[in-house]
């Protein structure tokens, strides 16, 4: 004959017995709870360039390709090196969060296999700016002749043609021309570290009456010749504005040459810099 024993969870059990004749046989049966497995999760994660990925579940680090039980709840946690902020935290290709900043962290409960990467770029919103000021004394521009030469300025070597350290009333400015004889002109021939970010002619005194025109020019490489077209340059005066906002990427170098046919007088050129 055949038992048909129902237990514990509605499980249904089979057992076959054979019988002899004339044979009493008594049973008894003892139903144990099924021991039920539980359901694991596999964690897939790959370190991002410029940053790290950590997960733990309570206070023990989860390595990558871990097994984790259905339902736990794991702590997520990215961080940025140094100079570097993240901008994405993908969690099976879903974004994490909606801001990020140098460091991200966030609870992820365990309902799937989980897979999770982070991109982490240079910081982009905060900004080191180093600005050079190219002056008659930083220049070691004198007085008395319009001269030609080349000078250092924090390791950066500037030239410089038809440039003069201007006399009494605009002592200590830098006197600039253009007529048939010569065309006042500066320029960087190292490469400026960073990304140039606009020039700032600072006029003396005595400019207002001179009504002087400057172009100035930014450049990838050295600009060893003034431009032609008018597109290469901006051009600056007293009525127009006296800052060039730089308008090439990645602009290491720049060039500014008078236009006017008037004396000008500057007290400094400002470079300003962002790296």
């Amino acid at each position: 004959r055949e038992e048909t024993l129902t237990g514990a969870n509605g499980h249904t059990y089979y057992v076959d017995y054979e019988f002899k004749a004339d044979t009493t046989y008594s049973f008894e049966y003892t139903l144990k709870d099924e021991e039920v497995l539980p359901t694991l999760y596999t964690v897939t994660y790959t370190q991002p360039e410029n940053g790290i990925i950590k997960i733990k579940n309570g206070d023990t680090d989860v390595a990558t390709g871990a097994h984790v039980e259905e339902n736990t709840s794991l702590t997520l946690t990215v961080t940025a090196n140094e100079g570097y902020h993240i901008t994405s935290v993908l969690v099976n290709d879903k974004e994490a969060g909606s801001e990020y900043n140098t460091t991200f962290t966030q609870e992820i409960p365990v309902t799937t296999n989980l897979t999770i990467s982070a991109k982490i770029l240079p910081k982009s919103g905060e900004i080191t700016t180093i600005t050079y000021e190219l002056t008659t004394d930083s220049l070691n521009i004198a007085s008395g002749s319009y001269k030609s030469g080349s000078y250092t300025v924090n390791n950066i070597k500037f030239e410089y043609k038809d440039l003069m350290g201007a006399n009494k009333p605009n002592a200590g400015a830098i006197q600039t021309n253009k007529n048939d004889e010569r065309e006042s002109t500066i320029w960087n021939s190292d490469a400026i570290p960073g990304q140039i970010r606009k020039i700032e002619l600072v006029p003396s005194d005595g400019w207002a009456n001179t009504e002087p025109i400057f172009n100035v020019s930014f450049g990838t490489n050295v600009i060893t010749d003034n431009p032609q077209n008018e597109s290469d340059y901006i051009s600056l005066s007293l009525s127009g504005g006296l800052t060039a906002e730089c308008n090439v990427d990645g602009a290491q170098y720049f060039r500014i040459w008078r236009a006017g046919s008037k004396v000008a007088y500057v007290d400094k050129i400002i470079i300003t810099v962002e790296q």
